[in-house]
Protein backbone atom coordinates (compact mmCIF):
# COMPACT_ATOMS: atom_id res chain seq x y z
CA UNK A 1 0.00 0.00 0.00
CA UNK A 2 1.56 3.07 -1.20
CA UNK A 3 0.62 6.45 0.12
CA UNK A 4 1.54 10.42 -0.70
CA UNK A 5 2.94 13.05 1.42
CA UNK A 6 0.29 15.69 1.54
CA UNK A 7 2.35 18.47 1.27
CA UNK A 8 4.94 17.65 -0.97
CA UNK A 9 3.73 14.90 -3.10
CA UNK A 10 6.50 12.23 -2.60
CA UNK A 11 5.25 8.68 -2.59
CA UNK A 12 5.69 6.90 0.50
CA UNK A 13 3.62 3.93 2.44
CA UNK A 14 1.34 5.92 4.88
CA UNK A 15 -0.32 9.42 3.51
CA UNK A 16 1.31 11.47 6.17
CA UNK A 17 4.31 13.99 5.88
CA UNK A 18 7.11 12.70 4.42
CA UNK A 19 10.50 12.84 6.32
CA UNK A 20 12.15 15.91 4.71
CA UNK A 21 9.07 17.96 5.36
CA UNK A 22 9.00 16.49 8.74
CA UNK A 23 12.34 17.90 9.05
CA UNK A 24 11.86 21.47 7.74
CA UNK A 25 8.05 21.78 10.24
CA UNK A 26 10.97 20.47 13.31
CA UNK A 27 13.24 22.77 11.56
CA UNK A 28 10.95 26.03 11.81
CA UNK A 29 9.39 25.04 15.47
CA UNK A 30 13.32 25.04 16.61
CA UNK A 31 13.57 28.38 15.25
CA UNK A 32 10.33 29.89 17.13
CA UNK A 33 11.91 30.95 20.36
CA UNK A 34 15.01 32.49 18.93
CA UNK A 35 12.45 34.35 16.56
CA UNK A 36 9.87 35.17 18.98
CA UNK A 37 12.49 36.72 21.10
CA UNK A 38 14.09 38.64 18.63
CA UNK A 39 10.59 40.14 17.71
CA UNK A 40 9.74 40.94 21.29
CA UNK A 41 12.76 42.76 21.41
CA UNK A 42 12.13 44.96 18.12
CA UNK A 43 8.26 45.43 19.63
CA UNK A 44 9.58 46.27 23.00
CA UNK A 45 12.36 49.19 20.73
CA UNK A 46 9.02 49.97 19.00
CA UNK A 47 6.88 50.26 22.28
CA UNK A 48 9.16 52.87 23.64
CA UNK A 49 9.46 55.18 20.66
CA UNK A 50 5.77 55.06 19.87
CA UNK A 51 4.00 54.34 23.39
CA UNK A 52 3.92 58.29 24.58
CA UNK A 53 1.16 59.45 26.15
CA UNK A 54 -1.27 61.17 24.16
CA UNK A 55 -2.22 65.29 24.77
CA UNK A 56 -5.05 64.66 22.56
CA UNK A 57 -7.78 62.29 21.84
CA UNK A 58 -7.32 58.81 19.79
CA UNK A 59 -5.79 55.59 20.43
CA UNK A 60 -2.45 54.62 20.31
CA UNK A 61 -2.77 52.67 17.73
CA UNK A 62 -4.55 55.09 15.42
CA UNK A 63 -1.85 58.33 16.45
CA UNK A 64 1.41 56.60 16.63
CA UNK A 65 3.41 56.62 13.34
CA UNK A 66 5.57 53.53 14.57
CA UNK A 67 4.66 50.08 13.04
CA UNK A 68 3.15 47.06 14.88
CA UNK A 69 4.31 44.83 12.20
CA UNK A 70 6.25 42.95 14.25
CA UNK A 71 3.94 42.29 16.80
CA UNK A 72 1.20 41.25 14.24
CA UNK A 73 3.93 38.56 13.23
CA UNK A 74 4.78 37.60 16.46
CA UNK A 75 1.02 37.00 17.26
CA UNK A 76 0.78 35.15 14.23
CA UNK A 77 3.44 32.28 15.11
CA UNK A 78 2.27 32.04 18.45
CA UNK A 79 -1.00 31.25 17.60
CA UNK A 80 0.29 28.59 15.10
CA UNK A 81 2.31 27.15 17.63
CA UNK A 82 -0.67 27.10 20.10
CA UNK A 83 -2.83 25.89 17.32
CA UNK A 84 -0.54 22.91 16.58
CA UNK A 85 1.61 22.39 19.18
CA UNK A 86 5.57 21.12 18.36
CA UNK A 87 5.17 17.31 18.66
CA UNK A 88 6.31 16.43 15.18
CA UNK A 89 4.41 12.78 15.44
CA UNK A 90 0.94 14.38 15.93
CA UNK A 91 1.65 16.81 12.94
CA UNK A 92 2.65 14.69 10.61
CA UNK A 93 -0.51 12.34 11.32
CA UNK A 94 -2.74 15.03 11.03
CA UNK A 95 -5.11 15.01 8.83
CA UNK A 96 -4.14 19.40 7.59
CA UNK A 97 -0.66 18.39 8.03
CA UNK A 98 -0.30 19.91 4.58
CA UNK A 99 -1.88 23.13 6.12
CA UNK A 100 -0.54 23.38 9.12
CA UNK A 101 2.88 22.94 7.47
CA UNK A 102 2.45 25.49 5.00
CA UNK A 103 0.92 27.85 7.70
CA UNK A 104 3.70 27.04 10.36
CA UNK A 105 6.18 27.75 7.66
CA UNK A 106 4.66 31.17 6.49
CA UNK A 107 4.31 31.93 10.25
CA UNK A 108 7.70 31.60 10.66
CA UNK A 109 9.27 32.73 6.81
CA UNK A 110 6.97 36.56 8.07
CA UNK A 111 8.86 36.60 11.28
CA UNK A 112 12.43 36.81 9.81
CA UNK A 113 11.45 39.41 7.02
CA UNK A 114 10.13 41.26 10.14
CA UNK A 115 13.62 41.03 12.13
CA UNK A 116 16.04 41.41 9.27
CA UNK A 117 13.80 44.99 8.19
CA UNK A 118 14.32 46.07 11.74
CA UNK A 119 17.77 45.51 12.16
CA UNK A 120 18.74 47.38 8.14
CA UNK A 121 15.84 49.84 7.85
CA UNK A 122 14.02 52.62 9.11
CA UNK A 123 10.38 52.63 9.61
CA UNK A 124 8.62 55.74 8.08
CA UNK A 125 5.29 54.43 8.48
CA UNK A 126 2.64 53.91 5.97
CA UNK A 127 2.20 55.45 2.49
CA UNK A 128 -1.11 56.71 2.54
CA UNK A 129 -0.26 58.04 -0.98
CA UNK A 130 -4.40 58.29 -2.64
CA UNK A 131 -4.93 55.89 -5.00
CA UNK A 132 -8.83 55.55 -6.58
CA UNK A 133 -10.02 57.43 -3.06
CA UNK A 134 -8.09 55.07 -0.49
CA UNK A 135 -5.31 55.62 1.20
CA UNK A 136 -2.37 53.16 -0.17
CA UNK A 137 -1.84 50.82 3.55
CA UNK A 138 1.43 49.40 2.30
CA UNK A 139 4.25 50.22 4.42
CA UNK A 140 7.68 51.93 4.35
CA UNK A 141 11.01 51.06 5.22
CA UNK A 142 13.86 52.94 4.51
CA UNK A 143 17.08 51.72 4.04
CA UNK A 144 20.17 54.10 5.66
CA UNK A 145 20.97 57.46 4.41
CA UNK A 146 18.44 56.60 1.33
CA UNK A 147 16.62 60.24 -0.12
CA UNK A 148 13.55 58.70 -1.79
CA UNK A 149 11.94 55.59 -1.45
CA UNK A 150 9.43 53.98 -3.27
CA UNK A 151 6.04 52.49 -2.36
CA UNK A 152 6.04 48.85 -3.46
CA UNK A 153 2.59 48.87 -3.61
CA UNK A 154 1.74 51.86 -5.64
CA UNK A 155 5.07 52.93 -6.48
CA UNK A 156 4.80 56.70 -5.64
CA UNK A 157 7.73 58.13 -4.36
CA UNK A 158 8.42 59.78 -1.13
CA UNK A 159 11.09 62.14 0.05
CA UNK A 160 12.79 60.57 3.05
CA UNK A 161 13.51 64.40 4.67
CA UNK A 162 9.84 65.13 4.14
CA UNK A 163 8.64 61.71 5.93
CA UNK A 164 10.69 62.02 8.66
CA UNK A 165 9.17 65.42 9.37
CA UNK A 166 5.81 64.06 8.86
CA UNK A 167 6.48 61.11 11.42
CA UNK A 168 7.51 64.55 13.79
CA UNK A 169 4.90 66.36 13.68
CA UNK A 170 2.58 63.73 14.05
CA UNK A 171 3.99 62.92 17.59
CA UNK A 172 3.68 66.41 18.27
CA UNK A 173 0.91 66.42 20.83
CA UNK A 174 2.56 62.76 22.42
CA UNK A 175 4.41 62.92 25.58
CA UNK A 176 7.26 60.83 25.59
CA UNK A 177 10.01 60.03 28.70
CA UNK A 178 13.28 61.57 28.07
CA UNK A 179 14.90 58.77 26.88
CA UNK A 180 12.10 57.75 24.78
CA UNK A 181 11.64 61.01 23.54
CA UNK A 182 15.36 61.31 22.40
CA UNK A 183 15.08 57.89 20.76
CA UNK A 184 12.20 58.60 19.03
CA UNK A 185 13.48 62.23 17.37
CA UNK A 186 16.80 60.21 16.63
CA UNK A 187 14.91 56.78 15.11
CA UNK A 188 12.09 58.01 13.33
CA UNK A 189 12.51 61.96 12.94
CA UNK A 190 16.53 61.72 11.90
CA UNK A 191 16.82 64.90 14.62
CA UNK A 192 19.74 64.08 17.50
CA UNK A 193 18.83 65.34 20.48
CA UNK A 194 20.64 63.61 23.78
CA UNK A 195 18.89 63.46 27.06
CA UNK A 196 21.54 65.19 28.49
CA UNK A 197 20.26 67.87 26.19
CA UNK A 198 16.43 67.75 27.01
CA UNK A 199 17.21 67.47 30.65
CA UNK A 200 19.27 71.09 30.34
CA UNK A 201 15.80 71.96 28.77
CA UNK A 202 14.04 71.43 32.03
CA UNK A 203 16.53 72.37 34.41
CA UNK A 204 16.66 76.01 33.14
CA UNK A 205 12.48 75.72 32.36
CA UNK A 206 12.83 76.12 28.92
CA UNK A 207 10.24 73.06 28.74
CA UNK A 208 8.44 71.43 31.76
CA UNK A 209 7.46 67.73 32.87
CA UNK A 210 3.95 66.71 31.80
CA UNK A 211 1.61 63.82 33.73
CA UNK A 212 2.25 60.24 32.11
CA UNK A 213 0.99 57.98 33.60
CA UNK A 214 1.84 56.99 36.66
CA UNK A 215 5.27 59.32 36.24
CA UNK A 216 6.31 62.62 33.89
CA UNK A 217 7.23 63.23 30.36
CA UNK A 218 7.53 65.73 27.94
CA UNK A 219 5.40 66.99 25.22
CA UNK A 220 7.25 66.83 21.87
CA UNK A 221 5.95 69.83 20.72
CA UNK A 222 7.26 71.79 23.69
CA UNK A 223 10.66 70.03 22.53
CA UNK A 224 10.43 71.17 18.84
CA UNK A 225 9.40 74.71 19.92
CA UNK A 226 12.57 74.88 21.70
CA UNK A 227 14.54 73.08 19.74
CA UNK A 228 13.84 74.74 16.31
CA UNK A 229 14.44 78.39 18.10
CA UNK A 230 17.76 77.41 18.88
CA UNK A 231 18.66 76.21 15.53
CA UNK A 232 16.81 79.79 13.84
CA UNK A 233 19.37 81.37 16.93
CA UNK A 234 22.42 79.90 15.25
CA UNK A 235 21.80 80.17 11.80
CA UNK A 236 20.78 84.26 12.26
Amino acid sequence: MSGQCPSCGAVQSQAWLCADCCTAVETMLAAAPMLIEQLNVAISKQAKIGSGGKAGKGSIHERSPINFGALAVRDALLVELALWGSDINEIRRHVQAAEIASGIGKAVKNAYRAIDRAQDRKYLGKCNHKVGGLNCPEELWVRPNARAIRCRSCRYEHDVAARRLDMVEIAREMIFTVKDLSTYLGEVGGIHVTEDRIRGYLRRGRISYRPLGKGQGVLMGDLLDVVMADSEKRSA
